[in-house]
């Protein structure tokens, strides 16, 4: 029985070793195995944390290029209410224009002009005589609230008063008042 106990021994010796092998191995395994997923975790994590900060970057980005542009249009808003109220005010002032400058006016775009039998120059009852005096002999008739003048040709009406003038040279008007009011 020495030998069956014996040879039980060195199975279990046998076996105790090949447990202790296996165990090492597998203790092997499980060590390669958490470092290979604490790496790979740890470059999800910096790929996490690289896209966040860029994706935070590019939000800041997007928000100070809106206050931007929120900033420029309401600048630029303003700007134009301003060079509205301008013309504004040079239109009251045609309103209230001295009626010698209205005849400057009238006398430096109508001068040298050739008038045909069947055109009429329309203007204020106040300037009448004075045009008449300037044109010599185009007809001229007078108008209550009309400001410049005005030509009919066969009841087809050009009007060249000072309010029609000035909106059909508000665009650069507004251009030229900009540049005064905001040389930057």
């Amino acid at each position: 029985m020495a030998d069956i106990q014996k040879l039980t021994d060195e199975i279990l010796k046998e076996a105790a070793q090949t447990a202790e092998q296996i165990l090492a191995e597998a203790q092997t395994q499980v060590d390669q195995k958490v470092e290979e997923a604490t790496k790979t975790s740890l470059a999800k994590k910096e790929l996490l944390l690289k896209r966040a900060d860029q994706e935070s970057k590019l939000l800041a980005e997007r928000i100070v290029s809106g206050a931007n542009l929120k900033l420029r249009d309401d600048m630029l808003t303003a700007k134009g209410k301003i060079i509205d109220r301008v013309l504004d005010k040079v239109q009251d002032g045609i309103k209230s224009m001295p009626l010698e400058e209205e005849f400057n006016y009238i006398a430096k775009n109508l001068k040298g002009r050739t008038f045909k039998d069947d055109e009429v120059v329309i203007v204020k009852p106040s300037l009448a005589d004075k045009v008449k005096t300037l044109l010599g002999h185009a007809k001229v008739k007078e108008e209550e609230g009309i400001s410049g003048f005005a030509i009919d040709r066969k009841g087809v009406i050009e009007n060249h008063s000072l309010e029609t003038t000035l909106d059909y040279l508000r665009e650069d008007l507004e251009a030229e008042a900009s540049k005064i009011l905001f040389p930057n």
